[in-house]
């Protein structure tokens, strides 16, 4: 079962209220690019899963617009955690891994970074833009 799946085009990411798209066990995740002149390619992998290969999430183009990421969204997996695994297009190598639990519901940012030091360093950090529900509540 593929656990995670791309958003429609009729998915508000702005939006507080949850994306009618979702279903129970998964979360909204935005991935935001703001590297320079490189495209990206999301992989997961699923804590679930014993001896998996990363599948293809998505991938993220060079942003249009100076200075201005370029985002896209996806419904992943809230039941088990992930890793997230980022390649870069221009040599085809992983940039950085980040292991997340997501919530149910929840509504989050993956950003792609590039930190610059004495050499390029790409970084991920997974942001929470809106908190996931307590599925365990009473109703």
């Amino acid at each position: 079962e593929n656990c995670l799946r791309p958003c429609s085009n009729k998915t508000d990411i702005s939006s507080r209220r949850r994306p009618a798209d979702l279903k129970i066990d998964q979360a909204l995740l935005q991935v935001h690019n703001e590297l320079l002149g490189e495209n990206v390619t999301v992989y997961w992998l699923s804590d679930h899963c014993y001896q998996c290969l990363y599948q293809r999430l998505l991938s993220v183009p060079i942003s249009r617009v100076p200075g201005k990421a370029s985002i896209e969204a996806v419904a992943v997996d809230s039941e088990h955690p992930v890793t997230l695994q980022v390649n870069g297009t221009l040599e085809d190598g992983e940039l950085c891994r980040v292991h997340y639990h997501f919530g149910e519901f929840g509504n989050y940012s993956l950003k792609i970074q590039t930190l610059y030091s004495t050499a390029q360093e790409v970084t991920c950090n997974v942001v929470v833009n809106e908190a996931p529900v307590n599925s365990y509540l009473p109703i």
